[in-house]
């Protein structure tokens, strides 16, 4: 591809995506949500390692079977990362700060 092609979409998303970043950030669950993104960072790679191979053999009698797991493990994934953040957040802010660099406190 040429490298003006490359360039101009970058810069394309760059300053296009503004719009998109202050409506998702005008809701509150989004803003919630997002204090969590170093947890799911942090606690994503083990967390698919670890489940891929059940969550496949789960949907193995049916046709297509890594679709559905595809589509559903990222959605668990989130879930309990996010789940496994707010309830440490919870339960010691300290520690969690601690992990987390700070990350994610100021939501509290």
């Amino acid at each position: 591809m040429h490298k003006a092609v490359v360039a101009s979409g970058l810069v394309a998303c760059w300053f296009g995506l503004d719009a998109l970043v202050r409506l998702c950030m005008s809701f509150r669950w989004f803003v919630w949500l997002s204090a969590f993104s170093f947890m799911i960072y942090a606690l994503h790679a083990p967390f698919v390692a670890y489940f891929i191979s059940p969550v496949i053999q789960a949907f193995q009698p049916m046709a297509g079977a890594r679709l559905p797991a595809f589509i559903l493990l990222p959605l668990l994934t989130i879930f309990f990362c996010v789940a496994i953040g707010a309830l440490l957040r919870s339960i010691s802010p300290k520690i969690y700060g601690v992990l987390t660099g700070g990350r994610g406190l100021g939501a509290l």
